[in-house]
């Protein structure tokens, strides 16, 4: 099978990045595209109303800042001539739903993420998140450590 449309997910932790790098070069080698996600995990406690009634947050709008400004460097750093890569800014209540409804809004035919994120220990074999995808995604999912 031919991957076409690659999306990898970052956090900023080393496995997202390390999965990212090992998206990118799949991605050349099959002259695939790549979508670059991120995911803001909106409490509902503190985004109630944010949710509810669409009422702006300074703590959300400053994550999403963050979050908008670090996709916006790695497609500065990765992009190159011949790769076709694009970011993609979610939010939701869950990361791993999340990151399955835009692979699935997006076409992916792979979806590469770390073995851990910012919220994974090192003594699971497997972070919480990876370990949702995997198991709940249509897409294949590729693990990268």
């Amino acid at each position: 099978m031919s991957y076409q449309h690659i999306l990898v997910c970052v956090d900023d932790s080393e496995p997202s990045i390390k999965a990212l790098e090992h998206a990118i070069q799949l991605a050349k080698s099959l002259g695939s595209q790549v979508a670059v996600l991120e995911v803001l995990e909106l409490d509902p406690m503190i985004a109630e109303d944010y949710i509810n009634k669409g009422q702006s947050n300074v703590l959300i709008d400053r994550a999403k800042d963050y979050i908008l400004a670090s996709l916006e460097k790695i497609k500065a750093q990765y992009s190159e001539d011949g790769l076709s890569l694009s970011i993609q800014y979610r939010e939701g209540l869950s990361i791993a739903e999340t990151i399955i409804q835009t692979a699935i809004e997006l076409k992916a035919d792979l979806l590469v993420m770390g073995s851990h994120g910012r919220t994974g220990l090192k003594k699971l074999v497997l972070g919480s998140v990876a370990q949702t995808v995997l198991a709940q995604s249509p897409v294949p999912v590729l693990i990268a450590k």
